[in-house]
C-alpha cells in the first residue's frame, strides 16, 4: 500500500489540492529576502524609485509599459510571469539572470504590475529548464503583512528587532505569525 501511494504521488495521481488553480496571464513584480521585502513594507525608506507601469496582455510574453499610474518598483525587484493562480498561491516562470540561485524556502514580496496590492509568499516548488528559465510554485503567506518592531522587555538591554507580521488568513487556516532575521531568533525569548 506505501508502495502504490508513493508511485501515484510521483505520478501525480493522488495529489489533491485544496484550492483550485485558474489559468492567468500577469506579471508580478518580485523582490527576494526578509530585508527587501521589509524594507517595501516599510514605505521603501532604505531603497526604491517611483516609476510607472501598466500591463500588455495581448503577448504571453507580457511587457511592462509606461501608463499614467505610479507604482512602486524596487531596484532589486524582477519581473515573473503568472501561469496559473489560486487562493493559496502562484504558479510563476522567470528567467534567471542573477547569480544567485532561487531557493526552495526564500520568502518573496509580490506585486502585481498593475495593482497597489503587495503579498508576501514563500517559494515552494521550483524547476530548472536549461539554460536560464525557471518555473517556480509560491504560497502566499500574506495579503496584509505589517511592518512592526519587537523590544526587549523593560529593564532588558537590546536594540528593537525588525519584524514582519502576518495576520491571521482562516480561509487558507493560516494563523497569524511574525517573520524574523534569522540572527534575531532565540528560544524562549521574550519581547513587545
Amino acid at each position: 500500500e506505501l508502495i502504490e501511494e508513493i508511485t501515484g504521488r510521483w505520478q501525480g495521481q493522488t495529489t489533491t489540492r485544496k484550492h483550485a488553480r485558474v489559468m492567468a496571464e500577469k506579471s508580478l513584480l518580485v523582490m527576494q529576502n526578509f530585508a527587501n521585502v521589509l524594507a517595501h513594507l516599510q514605505g521603501g525608506k532604505k531603497c526604491g524609485v517611483t516609476a510607472t507601469f501598466s500591463v500588455e496582455n495581448t503577448n504571453p510574453q507580457t511587457a511592462l509599459k509606461p501608463s499614467g499610474e505610479p507604482e512602486l518598483f524596487e531596484p532589486g525587484a524582477q519581473q515573473w510571469q503568472v501561469e496559473n493562480e489560486s487562493l493559496s498561491g502562484y504558479g510563476v516562470t522567470f528567467t534567471r539572470d542573477s547569480k544567485e540561485a532561487l531557493k526552495i524556502g526564500t520568502l518573496v514580496g509580490l506585486k502585481t504590475a498593475t495593482g497597489k496590492n503587495f503579498a508576501i509568499g514563500i517559494v515552494r516548488r521550483i524547476s530548472n529548464e536549461p539554460p536560464h528559465k525557471v518555473h517556480a510554485g509560491i504560497q502566499t503567506l500574506s495579503q496584509t503583512a505589517i511592518a512592526v518592531e519587537l523590544h526587549p522587555l523593560p529593564g532588558e538591554q537590546g536594540a528593537p528587532t525588525p519584524a514582519i507580521y502576518l495576520p491571521e488568513l482562516p480561509k487558507l487556516e493560516l494563523g497569524r505569525s511574525l517573520l524574523l532575521p534569522a540572527t534575531a531568533h532565540a528560544p524562549a525569548r521574550l519581547v513587545q
